[in-house]
């Protein structure tokens, strides 16, 4: 190749997924069908690549586990911090970091002891299952909603609970919902994962368009997908980005 010839190469695009508030509802919808999180999770099953990947990269985060640089000069606070984590789910750790790469964010359930004075537990929470409550005028959002399955929510057995967000100072509840997740220009209600491009390719890798199944899950990408400028109120004139 001489040095006037050059190759041009299409890079994958996106749009983000669309965080909506819908009059009647207490939660902010997880995509336009409120289904993005089963949209990522079939993508993670149905390809061998992007399994390897999401795999792969949450193991490394989650590297040799926890640490801390100053538990020799805080002795104390090392020893119940392990012994928080011997209380909680086996793998707690492994499961965040897993699902901070497959989404983008991660919840854990706060258990409060029986008089409120520490925490005893830690449970991990599917991100998938998680709704995040309408922020107030500030920004903050003060409630989570959590469901097994959101397409058949309105079944008892499904129905969302209502749990309060994590606050050091309202220990009012046993229980409570801390979620885990980087800033995002533009993006407040959820993460967003940045290897957007990637899930596009895996998911149009050994499928054919002409599948009336393969048609029918493109069609729902796709609307899970929209573009969004939806946000709290607080993020609408300038506030913080965040939800945690």
């Amino acid at each position: 190749m001489s040095k006037h010839e050059f190759n041009v190469y299409g890079l994958p695009t996106h749009e983000l997924p669309l965080f909506q508030e819908k009059p009647g509802r207490e939660w902010v919808d997880y995509g336009y069908d409120n289904a993005y999180g089963d949209y990522l999770r079939d993508l993670y099953l149905g390809s061998s690549i992007q399994s390897a990947v999401v795999s792969g990269v949450s193991e490394m985060i989650y590297g040799e586990g926890l640490d801390a640089t100053d538990r020799e000069e805080k002795p104390e606070q090392w020893l119940k911090t392990q012994k928080l984590l011997e209380n909680s789910d086996e793998n707690i750790l492994r499961q965040l970091c897993f699902d901070l790469k497959l989404y983008g964010q991660c919840y854990v359930q706060v258990i409060w002891n029986r008089v409120r004075t520490e925490i005893a537990e830690l449970r991990f929470i599917p991100a998938h299952s998680v709704r995040t409550g309408i922020a107030d005028a500030q920004g903050k959002v003060d409630c989570y909603y959590v469901s097994p399955d959101w397409s058949r929510m309105r079944e008892s057995r499904y129905a969302p609970v209502k749990y309060p967000a994590f606050d050091t100072e309202d220990r009012t509840e046993p229980a409570s919902v801390y979620q885990i997740k980087a800033y995002q220009p533009g993006i407040f209600y959820y993460g967003c994962r940045i290897t957007l491009g990637l899930r596009t390719t895996s998911n149009s890798i050994g499928r054919s368009p002409r599948s009336t199944s393969t048609t029918s899950r493109t069609a729902s990408s796709r609307r899970c997908c929209s573009r969004s400028t939806t946000g709290s109120p607080a993020m609408r004139n300038g506030g913080p980005s965040s939800a945690t």
